[in-house]
């Protein structure tokens, strides 16, 4: 499991076989956009995220896939966006 041993410790490092560099994109609700964005930014984290409404626990499953289909366009050009090759000149 990944994380630090305790206050002050360092995380370890990542292990040979997890893979990195995928592309992604965090999707939460809008009361944690200022937490993620201060957090994203306390650890250097250079990544798209994608806020939808709040609160979710009491909307029905309709409400539900209402959401989802409002958002998927959005997520699925974050995560193509940050799968595109950088070109450089």
């Amino acid at each position: 499991m990944l994380g630090s041993d305790g206050p002050g410790q360092q995380p370890p490092t990542r292990p040979a076989n997890m893979p990195s560099g995928l592309p992604g994109v965090s999707v939460l609700t809008e009361e944690f956009r200022q937490a993620f964005d201060s957090q994203r930014s306390a650890i250097g984290l250079d990544a798209a995220s994608i806020y939808v409404p709040h609160p979710m626990q009491n909307r029905t499953t309709a409400e539900l896939r209402a959401f989802a289909e409002q958002s998927v366009d959005a997520i699925l050009a974050a995560v193509c966006a940050a799968a595109a090759p950088t070109l450089t000149r």
